[in-house]
């Protein structure tokens, strides 16, 4: 909190105000086409210390709360408000594979999994209300595959699509739907959330475009290619009759697995 209130003001702005001010623009027209509001927050909003990042954890609490109170005025105009959730991390302390200390695995599911399940249950009446969506970002970490360096994080994600699973039964009897999108390589921040430097990371991402054991399509995945599996899933008048499933969007990866085994990946890994 020794940041200047200007740095509380700038997130504020970025994070909350240019929704509200978007919303305000666009809420004549999403009556008028009965469209759909998806905000993208944060597990800093969630009830947990972010201490390094006080400010920006306060204004994504801010949004969710905002959510919160936008999907009851709207359902009655017919615009639903959907929940996405966006946790995800892989942490890694030092160790590779099972040697991690447990608080490592704590963490993994800390971040991945309890968060998403306090999230839910506080959005729960509102969803039920507004017959909404949920739609969760897991990974192909958590497929039935081998994620030797990151098996805390892989764990945590499998654990994330089977509680999707159980979580689309019971639903789904309330009229909402719940399913999952498993990104593969996407060109974000998460090598480098992991320890590995800017350099690394885009040698890294260079070589599994370039690699097609690692990444058949030949295309490193962005954020708008998930965003546009997301937008479908979100969209009942798209995919009303998916239901309890994860989508995989990753190039192809795992019709080959063998980026575990490729020997870059793995000195990246080793690296951390």
């Amino acid at each position: 909190m020794n940041d200047d209130t200007a740095v509380l003001e700038k997130n504020m702005k970025l994070n909350v105000y240019s929704v509200v001010e978007l919303i305000q623009l666009a809420r004549p027209h999403l009556v008028k086409s009965k469209g759909e509001i998806v905000n993208i927050s944060s597990i800093a909003g969630q009830p947990s210390a972010f201490s390094r990042v006080p400010y920006y954890a306060m204004a994504k609490a801010a949004l969710d709360q905002m959510m919160r109170a936008l999907a009851i005025e709207l359902i009655a105009e017919g615009v639903r408000v959907n929940n996405i959730n966006n946790a995800g991390a892989a942490f890694v302390g030092g160790a590779t594979g099972m040697k991690e200390n447990t608080a490592v695995l704590e963490k993994n599911m800390q971040l991945n999994v309890y968060s998403v399940v306090e999230l839910i249950q506080l959005a729960r009446p509102h969803l039920v209300k507004s017959q909404g969506e949920i739609v969760n970002i897991s990974s192909i970490a958590g497929q039935p595959c081998a994620f030797a360096r990151v098996p805390y994080y892989a764990m945590a994600k499998a654990a994330l699509d089977q509680m999707m699973r159980a979580l689309a039964i019971e639903l789904i009897a309330e009229g909402v739907r719940v399913n999952n999108v498993s990104p593969g390589a996407v060109i974000t921040r998460f090598p480098q959330n992991m320890g590995i430097s800017d350099a690394m990371a885009e040698k890294l991402y260079g070589h599994i475009a370039t690699n097609p054991g690692a990444l058949p399509c030949g295309k490193v995945g962005s954020p708008l290619d998930i965003a546009n599996v997301v937008a479908f899933l979100a969209d009942r008048s798209l995919s009303s009759y998916i239901v309890g499933q994860t989508i995989i969007a990753d190039g192809g990866t795992t019709l080959v697995l063998a980026s575990n085994a490729d020997p870059v990946v793995n000195q990246q890994l080793k690296s951390i």
